[in-house]
Formats: C-alpha cells, structure tokens, sequence
C-alpha cells in the first residue's frame, strides 16, 4: 500500500487521563494520588465539618471526614489552588447542609456530606471537579473496555439539559428510536434538570434486561414522549473503517478505548488491501478516552513529535511525545463536531498544529483539563483537574476548543445521508492529490 507502512502500535499506557462522561463509557485511567497535608485546615472548613457532624449525629471525629479529605486534596493538587477561597467554599457547604436539614426528610450522615461537598464544589466552579458517591465510583472503575450494561447512547449536557449525541447502532437506544439531539427529560420519573452528567449515567445504566423509562424532548414534537428501553450487553468497536468514493479510506474512532490502538492496527491493515490515496479520520462525537491510547494513535500519523504538553497546580510542565517515526504518510483530513472532546481535541490539535492534517467540520467541545480520582475513606472518590494541557503550540484547549481549518456546519435536512462536512473532506482530500 502506498504511504502505508507496517505498524507497531506501543502498548505503554501513560498514566494521565480524561473524561468525559457518558453512557458508552467513563473513560479515564484510575491510578492512586498521593497527597500531604501541607498546612492547617482553615477555621472555616473546620466549621464546616463540625456542622456536618452536629447536624447528621455522626459518630466520626470531623476532622476525619471527607469533607476534610476533600478540602485538603483541593489544597495541595487542584490545578487551580491558588484560587481556592475557603471561606466562599465553606459558606456554600453550610448552605447547602442547613437547607437540606430543614426539610422534613432524614438523611443519613453520608448522604448529608455528599450533599455538603457537592456544594462546595459547585463553588468552585470547575465543571470537571465533582464527587463520585460509592456505587458511581464503582460504575466508573468497571469502564474503561468499552463493555458495559446500559441502553447504548452517548450524552452530553448541553445548556444544562441531558442531551443524546448519539445513539449507538444496533443498541436498545437505537432500536427504540432515540435520535441525537434527543433531551432526556425524566428517568423513571425523575426530573433531570440539575443533574451531573455522573448522575445521569448511573441512573439510566443498569443490568441487562431490566429497563428504564425515559421522558424525551424532541425537535419538531410539540410534546414530550415516554420510550421503555431494555438494557442490554453494550459492546462496540471503538475503530470502523470504509473505503467511500473508491478512494478513500473512512476511518472513523468514537472512544479511545484500552484496546482502540490496537483495532486500528487490525483496521489498517485490512485498509492496505485497498491501497486508498487518502485518509478521512473521523472524530465527530467522539467524547474522548485514555491518552495513553491517543499517544499511541498519534504515533501512527505523526511520527517523533510532541503530542501535548500538560502545566499542572505547581506551574510543571510536562511533554507526551511519540516514539517512532511516522506510519502513514498519506494526505488525511480529520472530521471534528462540537461533540469532539478531550482525547479527540488532543488528536485533532497536535495533527492540525504540526500541518499533518487539516481539521474540518465545527470548533469543538473545550476539554483541556487533566483529571484524576481520588478514592476516599467511605469509598467515594474525588475526580479533580490537576493540569491543564495544551497543543504543541501552546494553544490551551480547556474552555477554548479547536478551531476547524474549515468551518462546515452540519445541515440538518430531511435527507439523513447528506453530510455536507464529509463533502467537504472529500473535496479537500482530492484537491491535495491534484
């Protein structure tokens, strides 16, 4: 195959991750952080745990509690510390502890510290900084192959409203005839206004063949729908591939997944059968994954070059850089959409930035914060930015995004098999060649 060349993918995971949540999957790379307690607790987090105890009747000394925990991992990690106000943080704590007392419900002295914490971290102010509960913490763990139990869609919030990217074919989302843009509304009667991605997940998931009501908005229905949908064994190759209009070899990634590094030596090697004269990478919704398997890609395009570079709390810098030369040297083109996130913004960035591929399609979805998880003493977890990354020219992607080369915006028409970006990326596949 011509610019096609033999691969040997690396199978060195990098231990640094994103996420970004979804239904497919919670991509990230678990590892343990450790910390040290640098200085006092501050009189006012202090107050805030002793509340905490008071109101709930815990048996637990305060400074012992995950409130605690959390203050002190924010304080010596969070990629923004400098800014941590304690005093804001706090009164948002006992706010949220005092509102939640007054009610006339009961709540266990767990469920008032989530409660607490969650408050403190909206205060915060970083959409990637939240508190996994126990059982979502587990869910969380369990995911990084790209197997699961669930309906089978992809979901984002969009405007603070739970929206489907996409369905994946063949799942019980797609055969009960969930579309992308869809609103999920209500889960077995739950209103999700207010919900956590996290939240979400956790509460549409669920063994295979038990089922979940969901309460759908859609475009152009003036009312709102119920749909039933049985769970069922999710498994879906992150990595397909088409060669379309005889020439060109459509590869499309939807997660980077553990094993999506090598799927696309398998996919690759079937496409040198075809000898095509150009590459389309399509990462279009594509939410993102592990970097370790996004620096392996990269190696496949990029050859020797740096990747990304991360700054984290402390003002370190730290480059990712791939490891052989380049594999394919074929002209290509990237697709990308507002749903292209983290892992895929990496890609897409670092190729764009060494002039290896032009990126086509909308800016994407902002992404750019390094994020780890912190288990805590109740089996809870912490998942908190660390770092911010950046192209290789220095472009902070976080809030940001991507700019396309060229914007095309979808067309949404009543012929589902236009796609006017991959038009686009035909086109200008073929007026490189010429």
């Amino acid at each position: 195959m011509n610019g096609l060349m033999k691969l040997n993918i690396s199978k060195n995971k990098y231990i640094l991750t994103t996420a970004v949540v979804l239904i497919l999957l919670l991509t990230a790379l678990t590892r343990t952080d450790i910390y040290s307690v640098g200085q006092e607790t501050p009189d006012s987090v202090m107050t805030l745990a002793t509340e905490w105890s008071s109101a709930s009747g815990a048996i637990q000394d305060p400074q012992d509690s995950i409130i605690i925990e959390v203050w002190e991992i924010l304080s010596d990690n969070f990629v923004d510390k400098e800014t941590l106000n304690p005093e804001s943080i706090s009164k948002a704590g006992l706010d949220a502890l005092f509102s939640t007392i007054a009610t006339d419900k009961s709540y266990d002295p767990s469920t008032l510290s989530y409660i607490t914490i969650d408050a403190m971290l909206e205060e915060i102010g970083d959409p990637h900084t939240f508190l996994f509960r126990p059982d979502a913490y587990s869910l969380y763990s369990q995911n990084t192959q790209g197997e699961f139990d669930g309906i089978g869609a992809r979901v984002e919030l969009s405007d603070s409203k739970l929206t489907i990217v996409e369905p994946i074919q063949g799942t019980p989302a797609f055969k009960a005839g969930i579309e992308a843009g869809d609103v999920i509304l209500a889960v077995n009667g739950e209103s999700t206004l207010g919900w956590s991605l996290l939240e979400s997940v956790t509460r549409i998931r669920g063994p295979k063949g038990t089922s979940v009501n969901l309460l759908i908005q859609r475009v152009g229905v003036s009312e709102p729908f119920e749909l039933e949908i049985t769970r069922s064994s999710i498994n879906e190759e992150s990595v397909t591939m088409n060669i379309i209009d005889e020439d060109f070899a459509y590869i499309r990634i939807s997660c980077f997944c553990d094993d999506t590094d090598e799927e696309l030596e398998n996919i690759l090697t079937l496409a040198s059968n075809e000898n095509p004269a150009g590459v389309i990478l399509d990462l279009r919704n594509n939410l993102g994954g592990l970097l370790s398997t996004t620096v392996n890609i990269a190696d496949v395009f990029l050859g020797e070059q740096i990747v990304l570079y991360a700054i984290d709390s402390d003002g370190k810098r730290t480059d990712y850089f791939t490891k052989s030369d380049s594999q394919i040297d074929l002209p290509m083109v990237v697709l990308v959409n507002e749903f292209s996130a983290s892992a895929s913004e990496v890609l897409s960035g670092a190729l764009q930035d060494h002039g290896r591929a032009k990126i086509i399609g909308t800016k994407t979805f902002g992404k750019g914060s390094v994020n780890l998880p912190k288990k805590l003493s109740d089996e809870s977890a912490l998942y908190y930015s660390i770092a911010r990354w950046y192209s290789p020219d220095g472009n902070m992607i976080e809030g940001k995004g991507i700019k396309p080369d060229f914007t095309v915006e979808a067309i949404q028409g009543k012929d589902p098999e236009k796609d006017s970006q991959l038009e686009m990326a035909l086109n200008r596949l073929k007026s490189i060649i010429n």
